[in-house]
């Protein structure tokens, strides 16, 4: 993944895929440490991690103040994986998400943002911007990271496709016995 376009507030990343994109919250539930009794995400807090980042990302992230993390690693051979944790906020500036699911455009808009949580994505394109510099609670200072634009690519369910298919198709066709088909 690396920045593929600069915009006046930001830039673009693409070709994200579906794996870059984890604990993912566009619905803003809260969530809890799943082993420790402490909030990791408050209620109306929309995000997601993005892992994976190139070197490139990682340097201009870092130049601007944003917390870069590195993942956990448990096996010695293994290398630890950048990631950053981006907001999706509805309030000041909303985001605007599209998807494409087969060539068919549909925008998504706060009620139905929930359904991003556990889409499946081919590829995905966000456009980041920066916000103003906060504070930790002990004084370090970062930079927030927002998606203001996303357009996301859906993998096709086949299953979903060829029922829809069957149902529609079927919808009229009586069975041998003289019952109508409930499809």
């Amino acid at each position: 993944m690396q920045i593929t376009a600069r915009t006046d507030r930001g830039f673009v990343i693409d070709y994200v895929v579906d794996s870059d994109i984890r604990s993912r919250n566009f619905a803003g539930h809260e969530k809890r440490h799943p082993t420790q009794n402490y909030i990791v995400n408050g209620e109306g807090r929309r995000n997601f991690l993005l892992f994976h980042l190139s070197d490139e990302l990682v340097a201009e992230l870092q130049a601007r103040g944003c917390e870069v993390k590195y993942s956990k690693v448990n096996n010695p051979n293994d290398v630890p994986v950048p990631y950053v944790s981006v907001q999706v906020s509805y309030y000041l500036k909303p985001v605007s998400i599209t998807t494409n699911a087969n060539g068919q455009e549909t925008i998504i808009d706060e009620s139905h943002a929930y359904l991003l949580d556990s889409m499946d994505f081919s590829r995905m394109a966000i456009e980041l911007d920066f916000g103003k510099k906060k504070q930790h609670k002990d004084g370090t200072e970062y930079t927030p990271i927002f998606a203001s634009t996303i357009y996301a690519f859906i993998t096709p369910n086949y299953f979903a496709q060829t029922f829809g298919a069957m149902a529609s198709q079927s919808a009229d066709v009586t069975e041998p016995d003289g019952d109508v088909d409930p499809f």
